[in-house]
């Protein structure tokens, strides 16, 4: 298991390896391995989701496609990816990737989200229970994308995100809580400047 899971060695290869050992262990039997050992430890990683709905102040999230054997076939699932304060990382998996299936993901949690700026994560910020947090990452495409038909105004904002970037860059050694305290007080008057850039061109 931790083989398979940790070193990232496939049953089939650690079949090869122990047929080279001299005793065969085959991936049927593996795999039966494993099924046995999820049926014992799938607790953990949901005792893990459950203290990250009660207790964490920020959940980052985002999910990839991902193709699932099945039956005759291989079908796209949806493995979304979180992470709890420091706490914890998860994995959950979703047929669907929709409105629906992250609100029951994050069903009771109430604090931080930052997740992509994806329409299927709009419904966790309707009643206020979860505030989002923006990635800047993501906002500063659109600025990319802007250069083509308005340069000089995609670029002053540019300018300005950049500087948050730098901020970040220089504050990453820090302890986590002075990081946090040293990051805010230097993003603070370049977060001013792009309040009043955004007021100034908002028409």
């Amino acid at each position: 298991i931790v083989a398979k899971y940790d070193d990232l060695l496939p049953l089939n290869r650690q079949q090869k390896i122990t047929a080279r050992d001299g005793f065969v262990v085959p991936r049927s039997t593996q795999c039966d391995w494993l099924k046995a050992a999820y049926s014992v430890l799938y607790r953990i990683p949901d005792a893990m989701l459950d203290d990250a709905r009660a207790h964490a102040f920020c959940i980052a999230t985002d999910a990839t496609s991902a193709p699932v054997r099945a039956p005759g076939q291989n079908i796209n699932w949806h493995m979304f990816v979180l992470l709890a304060d420091r706490d914890h990382v998860l994995f959950r998996s979703s047929r669907e990737h929709t409105s629906e299936a992250v609100k029951g993901l994050l069903q009771g949690f109430k604090g931080h989200v930052l997740a992509a700026a994806a329409t299927v994560f709009d419904q966790l910020y309707v009643t206020g229970d979860i505030i989002e947090v923006a990635c800047w990452f993501h906002l500063r495409r659109y600025f990319w994308r802007g250069i083509a038909t308005e340069p000089e105004r995609a670029y002053e904002a540019l300018a300005l995100i950049s500087q948050l970037f730098e901020i970040d860059r220089k504050c990453r050694d820090l302890p986590l809580d002075e990081k946090t305290q040293e990051r805010a007080r230097r993003a603070r008057p370049i977060l001013a400047l792009l309040d009043a850039w955004v007021a100034r061109h908002r028409d």
